[in-house]
């Protein structure tokens, strides 16, 4: 057959199997025409409707090589309809974008699949497990990527916003519990979610094809650049680290793997762990008519009760070696075979698929999956792999057929693996630019300035970088809470969580300003830890090498450190500024130096961020932010009595206060005399607290930081870190006063839960920071200062 000849035989089966499927009004398509007594297969899944769509998409690049215009423009109008149907039904569902963002709970996710015809759910919202972080992922991903082949998918800047909130919507894939690819949750299927490494990946992949991405196309207005915090992909990047080759804590291995360590996710750039993870799957679940998704799965096994979804754990072991197989898998080994240009790969791939087909009229169409009749279970049992297996009634599973077809017109040279991904999504993972990080370093004052200059350490005042602004990590927190607001569809921006190293080590130009941004280490408002010199200096040096070892970027990292008075007050300074003299030498880190502030900002990357409602405050210090109305009390001065109160759990009056806190009462009277004359218990004991931390009292200060009710800021992070490592945090004394902590809560009912199983303040703080030691966000941890 003539090369044309072949490719128009192709269309002429996309168009009968694929697109003859497609609404006139909504461009959804159902994931098959099939209603069985498994399922109603009518419905539009957005992870199947994106996957059916690529053949599509793949077709019309085809033929634009082929400048053949009228098919092309045929296709690509086709495979944007569709993608714009999805658009538009996540759209209606805004509401429930806004609300997860803070949650994070299933009850609020995005719907999984819509009604084909209208595109408006089909289930309820606790009908189906609809959180699928990888089906919203592949969406997100094949967007940017479709875009970037010179599609326009995306019209309006108010879908602009919504596209910025759906990033939202995944970054947090790292932490967060779905029910997957299969929907069900862990192997039992009994709708428990876990954390899924296809999900993480997937989303690692689109967070990565999106970061500075302009959704409007190139060189297209600035407004359309959607912005990714970067920190979302290396968290991403760290669980699926920890994960691989694991799909979950109840699933060893499983198929799902194969899109996320190749195409189309390309999400691991660890050669190793790729074959690593590759050879799990083949040695384990592959087989003559496929790959089985899991271990132990009992899905459309002639075995498995269907008249409940779930499964007695016991079992499980009933569907061991008769497991069903899909050859959908082998459409991705075909694939990513030709990817690799491993050509003998690829041909046994093909072959085996189209072996594998049922012939329909003039098609061979790939089935769902192949399972073993009722009659043969026994002896296949004894004997894996000795009895032959039928297709099932899910002819074809379009998924499966857009992928063949995809993999097809490459493996035929209508399209290039470039066409395919226009992102070199092949070659990000894999990307690590070990680059050099620019310390700058700025004192608070000029006064602190000459100081440090006095330890040899070259800093410059926050006048001295004029017109550059300074900018603390909560203050871009609050810039990025703008980032994609719309009020009309009730959308807000990025949810207050804290930043992270990578993000704080970027610069910014807001609304023409440019700025730096101090490290997310000083922006613990209320942290003891930072008074900690030995602490601080660890921390530094470890963050400098998560940078290094992290950095995505080309240009350079800016590392910023302000120094300011009460730092300068506080014990051991000056090994501090030793240390920061040491890095600014190069003499220890050959990959971190000075840099002025201006020459930083020409040579880093510059995020530009337009917000018109946003007003930039002038920089605020620790010291410029200290209350007029503090009195500097000499801690030293506390008596054990008062130690004792402030370890109290019960409400303090200020007569208790009065003997307590100084052997001195003459003293005290004089404070206050000549400072205030009416004081709270809290400002008292806000004042001990600011006091016990310049002084390194850590008792004192630990105890007041409870007392206040403060919390550590990586305290759920590093209960993410935890779970992600298949691990629970149970924490009382006693079975009936026992708590199991959960990572999808913020900091503050972090604290309540701790607050209500510890016996005093003293107690919840250290529990606190225990679990920052074994629970590091960043693979590193801090050694507690002695109390």
């Amino acid at each position: 057959m003539k090369y044309r000849e072949k490719l128009d035989t192709i269309f002429n089966q996309v168009e009968a199997v694929i697109m003859s499927r497609q609404h006139p009004v909504t461009g959804l398509m159902p994931a098959s025409t099939a209603v069985t007594t498994h399922g109603d297969y009518t419905d539009a899944w957005v992870r199947d409707n994106v996957y059916s769509i690529m053949s599509v998409w793949a077709l019309g690049l085809a033929y634009r090589r082929q400048h053949e215009t009228e098919r092309a423009d045929q296709l690509e109008q086709t495979t944007i309809k569709l993608m714009r149907g999805l658009l538009l039904s996540m759209m209606r569902q805004a509401n429930k974008v806004e609300k997860f963002k803070h949650t994070l709970h299933p009850i609020d996710a995005l719907h999984a699949k819509y009604d084909t015809s209208t595109g408006l759910p089909v289930v309820a919202d606790d009908a189906w497990g609809h959180l699928q972080i990888d089906a919203t992922s592949i969406f997100l991903l094949m967007m940017a990527q479709m875009t970037a082949s010179g599609l326009r998918i995306i019209r309006t800047l108010g879908e602009v916003d919504f596209i910025q909130n759906l990033v939202y919507y995944i970054s947090s894939a790292y932490r967060i519990a779905d029910f997957g690819i299969w929907e069900r949750g862990n192997k039992i299927n009994n709708g428990k979610p876990e954390i899924n490494a296809s999900s993480v990946g997937m989303a690692k992949a689109a967070l990565q094809a999106l970061d500075g991405f302009n959704v409007f196309g190139k060189d297209a207005s600035p407004r359309a650049i959607i912005h990714v915090v970067a920190d979302s992909v290396s968290l991403a990047r760290n669980t699926l680290t920890t994960l691989l080759p694991r799909e979950s804590l109840s699933k060893e291995v499983d198929s799902a793997l194969l899109s996320i360590i190749g195409f189309p996710a390309f999400a691991v750039g660890n050669k190793k762990q790729i074959e690593r993870t590759r050879n799990e799957v083949l040695s384990k679940l592959a087989g003559e008519y496929g790959c089985k998704r899991f271990l132990w799965d009992g899905h459309q096994t002639a075995v498995e009760e269907i008249s409940r979804i779930y499964y007695e754990h016991s079992e499980l072991a009933n569907f061991e070696h008769i497991e069903s197989e899909w050859p959908l898998f082998y459409t991705y080994l075909y694939i990513q075979a030709l990817f690799d240009d491993d050509r003998t790969q690829a041909l046994a791939y093909r072959q085996k698929l189209e072996s594998l087909m049922v012939q329909v009229g003039d098609f061979g169409l790939l089935p769902e999956l192949y399972y073993v009749d009722a009659e043969n279970v026994d002896a296949e049992r004894k004997n894996p792999r000795s009895q032959k297996r039928v297709p099932n009634e899910n002819v074809p599973l379009v998924w499966a057929q857009s992928m063949y077809l995809t993999g097809l017109l490459l493996d035929e040279g209508y399209i290039t693996k470039d066409d395919l991904d226009p992102l070199i999504m092949r070659r990000r993972s894999r990307r690590f630019s070990k680059g050099q990080i620019a310390l700058v370093v700025l004192a608070e004052n000029n006064d602190i300035k000459q100081h440090l200059a006095k330890h040899g350490v070259i800093a410059e005042s926050i006048d001295d970088i004029n017109p550059i602004k300074v900018i603390s990590a909560p203050h871009l927190v609050q810039a990025y809470s703008l980032v994609g607001a719309n009020d009309t569809m009730g959308l807000s921006g990025r949810p207050p969580r804290r930043l992270q190293s990578l993000a704080t080590s970027q610069t910014y130009t807001i609304n023409g300003t440019h700025c730096l941004c101090l490290s997310w280490l000083q922006s613990e408002q209320n942290g003891y830890r930072s008074f900690d010199v030995q602490l601080a200096i660890q921390n530094i040096e470890r963050e400098l090498a998560h940078i290094h070892n992290h950095w995505l970027n080309q240009e350079i990292a800016v590392f910023t450190w302000m120094v300011d008075q009460r730092f300068c007050e506080t014990p051991g300074a000056a090994e501090f500024f030793e240390a920061l003299r040491q890095l600014q030498l190069r003499s220890q880190h050959v990959h971190v130096g000075y840099a002025s502030a201006h020459l930083a900002m020409r040579a880093a990357r510059d995020n530009r961020m337009l917000l018109p409602n946003l007003c930039l405050r002038p920089f605020q210090t620790r010291s410029s932010e200290r209350d007029a109305t503090h009195i500097l009390l000499d801690t030293s001065l506390l008596s054990p009595q008062a130690m004792a109160i402030l370890a109290c759990d019960n409400d303090l009056e200020m007569s208790d206060l009065t003997e307590a806190f100084f052997a001195d009462r003459e003293l005290l009277d004089e404070l206050y005399l000549k400072h205030v004359k009416i004081i709270r218990v809290k400002e008292f004991i806000e004042q001990v607290y600011f006091n016990a931390q310049i002084k390194n009292f850590w008792l004192c200060a630990r105890t007041c930081f409870g007392i206040l009710e403060h919390t550590h800021i990586d305290v759920g992070d590093a209960l993410t870190v935890l779970a992600a490592r298949h691990m629970s945090i149970s924490i009382g004394n006693e079975r009936s006063n026992r708590i199991t902590l959960t990572n999808t809560k913020p900091n503050a009912e972090i604290y309540r839960d701790i607050r209500q199983v510890t016996a005093s303040h003293i107690e919840s703080t250290l529990t606190q920071e225990v679990l920052t030691i074994i629970g590091p966000p960043r693979s590193y941890a801090y050694q507690p200062r002695p109390i």
